[in-house]
């Protein structure tokens, strides 16, 4: 088993003292507590800083919202928010195989010890306290520490599930320990408190009633769209664009093989737009990209989701052609962004994305297949739709309306009144 990386103690001094820093500049007012706990909070990429400033903007007229996240978070991120570095380890298995119990021990011990930390004052059974991003691996943990609080202490628990319960569990016959765990901490978390269980993907819901029981409920995406949504691409060529982070789950593969087998094919009205930012990169699959023509490779994070979005609306044609075995069932925030702002698509049979887009057909094109092959097949469709002019942008606003920021809080509000 691979053992994430320690960090120094005198950075972990250093934490500690900026988390006294912290606590001691904060202001406890009279508003009500809204606690965001978030281990996964690192960096600028990814949707854990999205959703945090989501939620800040929504809700601190109401709650005084505070957040909890990891000991390795840009400190940029927590003066912006701000926000206390309080969790040794994200919520993300480290690369590699390794038994299912000896990393849930890890995972265990560091987030009870993360947990303590929050100050007493600030739980009470008014307060609401969000895992947005929750994994099998955090469960017992959460457990212990909600079951060890006094029940004058005890928060109402919102917990979000994005990722199956076998997501990062690697080796199959790990899995039934897995379930048995998150039985075991769901059954413990419900009889110690209230608890609303939370997932923003129908297949997901179905699949996490039938392993756990109890209600979930379902969520919309928390997407913060364009001020003014406009169409910046071009109606008289076909361009690809690839966004959110070349990585091997998302097809990294596949397109490092099939765009440059198609870019021979040397079409005058076609071009790519690969956002490849090389912190979350298969840097592989983004040097066989590199240096080809009518390709353009995006290396660094985008700034600012306007940014994102100016970017993202240069392409009339949105590639999803992600690993059905990783995303049968998780939802992708890119994808409702396409549909949204009336892009094509084209993603893998076999994922929610593909069950989404049965239900409009008309948006998007379906890989029958998990290959490059496959993906060539649909770069030719989709040209030939929009050179052809069969094909053009036409946004819906009311899947534009029904996902936000603003549709995500109310939604949490409404679960978690008594």
């Amino acid at each position: 088993m691979k053992i994430p990386r320690r960090v120094p103690s005198f950075a972990l001094r250093a934490r500690s003292e900026a988390v006294r820093s912290l606590a001691r500049l904060r202001r406890y007012s009279s508003k009500p507590k809204l606690i965001v706990f978030d281990p996964g909070l690192l960096s600028y990429h990814g949707h854990h800083l999205e959703f945090a400033r989501l939620i800040k903007a929504q809700l601190t007229a109401v709650f005084d919202v505070i957040f909890y996240v990891n000991i390795g978070a840009s400190t940029r991120i927590l003066a912006e928010l701000p926000a206390q570095p309080i969790c040794r380890l994200s919520i993300y298995p480290p690369p590699g195989i390794f038994h299912f119990d000896s990393f849930h021990a890890l995972q265990r011990i560091a987030l009870v010890e993360a947990l303590r930390k929050i100050d007493l004052r600030e739980l009470n059974p008014a307060t609401i306290f969000v895992m947005h991003t929750l994994t099998v691996h955090q469960l017992s943990g959460l457990a212990e520490w909600f079951a060890s609080l006094p029940p004058a202490h005890r928060p109402k628990l919102f917990l979000q599930f994005q990722h199956p319960l076998e997501f990062g569990v690697v080796r199959a016959s790990d899995w039934p320990s897995a379930l048995a765990v998150a039985r075991e901490a769901a059954d413990i978390l419900t009889s110690a408190g209230k608890v609303v269980f939370t997932t923003n993907s129908d297949l997901l819901k179905d699949r996490l009633s039938g392993q756990l029981g109890y209600t979930w409920r379902l969520m919309p995406l928390p997407i913060r769209w364009p001020s003014q949504a406009q169409d910046r691409s071009s109606r008289s060529e076909a361009v690809f664009g690839f966004y959110g982070g070349l990585r091997v789950e998302k097809g990294s593969q596949l397109l490092a093989e099939a765009i440059p087998a198609y870019t021979q094919k040397q079409y005058s009205d076609t071009r790519f737009i690969v956002h490849a930012p090389r912190r979350e990169c298969d840097e592989i699959a983004a040097q066989c990209l590199s240096n080809l023509p009518r390709v353009e490779l995006i290396r660094e994070n985008f700034e600012s989701k306007d940014q994102y979005f100016t970017q993202f609306c240069r392409a009339n044609v949105i590639l999803l052609p992600y690993d059905p075995d990783i995303y049968a069932l998780r939802t992708s925030s890119v994808f409702l962004e396409a549909l949204g702002l009336g892009r094509l698509v084209i993603t893998t049979n076999g994922t929610w994305m593909a069950h989404e887009l049965g239900k409009r057909s008309a948006s998007g094109l379906t890989m029958q297949s998990y290959t490059a092959q496959a993906l060539r097949d649909c770069f030719e469709a989709a040209r030939h739709a929009i050179i052809n002019g069969s094909w053009c942008p036409n946004f819906d606003r009311d899947l534009m309306s029904s996902n936000t920021g603003s549709a995500f809080c109310a939604a949490l509000l409404r679960e978690m009144q008594d």
